[in-house]
């Protein structure tokens, strides 16, 4: 069917560019033409009733955003597919345990954390039963001597498929194009050594720092509109999950000396966070963030070639997510209560929480 009525594909095409400039067209001919394969293009207006007659609705026809949203779903689809695909292909390991041997068993992991663990959820992931955390004893380590680089994974083209390097390719973009200026940096070192030195007032602190998180909401937005899973989304979830995101990644990105670019899925999973208020297209998101919880979980793999040590690692980032999550709203008001001259306009935007 198209818009509700069977038809052929050039009455489908011209109903979608014309259907709602009808009223606009006029019949020279008592708006009774006769509209069969030979003379359907003489006369606009009376094919167009044709159509309206045999049941083509116009409400049917999609706009700009709704197109760009179901193109996105189809080419989601069509990635699904490709990753089922993918797991029958895929060889198991024989040092890898049966629990996480496939491609399709990974992805199937990756959905249940989002269903089970919530970030909305008051339990942390390692206490459900799927993510039993018995690694308690490893500490994670945030500092890692080297960063990541594209090429070094793409070197092992057997381990991503080329739809995964597209992703993998697309957020290293993204997070090149948002890193922080050395500017910044330094005004963040020199909060910390004169606070050391108790030379810095806290007018002056506050000040400094809220130059700095607007900076990074900045460059987060920068960021965001690079990856193209969320410029297809529609401007009020873009919209809303910038803002309910945004804290979060500022606490990613304030810690001194952080390798951020070892930690560019956190930034991923936590934008596209369907459990962020007003959004429309939720399970778009849901979809998005599985796609990036899976992509940390192989990267690990990728990089540790262990599965003990990247399975505690991938655990414990989960947690450092939750707790990012735990801590957004009570920041978000102690920013507010503080002295409006020491919040900048765009943070102010952020922090403020409709009920």
């Amino acid at each position: 069917k198209n818009f509700n009525a069977i038809t052929c594909v050039s009455c489908k095409t011209i109903f979608r560019r014309n259907a709602s400039k009808y009223e606009t067209f006029k019949c020279y001919f008592n708006n009774d033409c006769v509209i069969d394969v030979l003379r359907r293009k003489f006369c606009k207006k009376c094919r167009l009733k044709k159509c309206f007659d045999v049941g083509m609705k116009r409400e049917n026809i999609l706009n700009e955003d709704e197109r760009r949203l179901r193109q996105n779903m189809i080419q989601e689809n069509r990635w699904k597919r490709q990753m089922i695909c993918e797991a029958q292909s895929v060889a198991i390991d024989s040092t890898t345990t049966d629990n996480s041997s496939s491609f399709d068993d990974k992805l199937q992991i990756s959905t249940k954390l989002t269903n089970n663990y919530n970030i909305d959820n008051n339990s942390p992931p390692y206490e459900t039963p799927e993510y039993n955390y018995k690694l308690k004893a490893i500490e994670y380590q945030y500092l890692v001597s080297q960063s990541i680089d594209p090429f070094t994974i793409k070197s092992n083209n057997n381990y991503f498929n080329d739809i995964e390097m597209t992703r993998l390719t697309e957020l290293f973009d993204a997070i090149n194009r948002s890193k922080l200026t050395k500017v910044t940096s330094d005004y963040q070192v020199d909060i910390v050594n004169n606070l050391r030195k108790e030379i810095t007032g806290d007018a002056l602190g506050r000040r400094l720092l809220a130059i700095y998180l607007e900076q990074i909401v900045h460059k987060n937005v920068k960021m965001s509109k690079h990856i193209e899973a969320f410029g297809s989304l529609c401007a009020t979830d873009q919209i809303s999950l910038i803002k309910y995101g945004s804290i979060e990644i500022c606490l990613l990105r304030a810690l001194l000396y952080f390798n951020f670019e070892f930690e560019f899925l956190m930034t991923a999973i936590i934008l596209f966070n369907p459990n962020r208020p007003h959004l429309i297209y939720m399970e778009t998101i849901t979809f998005q963030q599985h796609v990036y919880i899976h992509l940390l979980h192989k990267y690990l793999k990728f990089k540790y070639r262990s599965e003990y040590e990247s399975s505690a690692r991938f655990t414990h980032i989960l947690n450092c997510i939750k707790s990012l999550h735990l801590m957004n709203d009570t920041i978000a008001k102690n920013i507010l209560n503080t002295d409006p001259n020491s919040r900048m306009p765009l943070m102010n935007e952020i922090c403020y929480r409709s009920q």
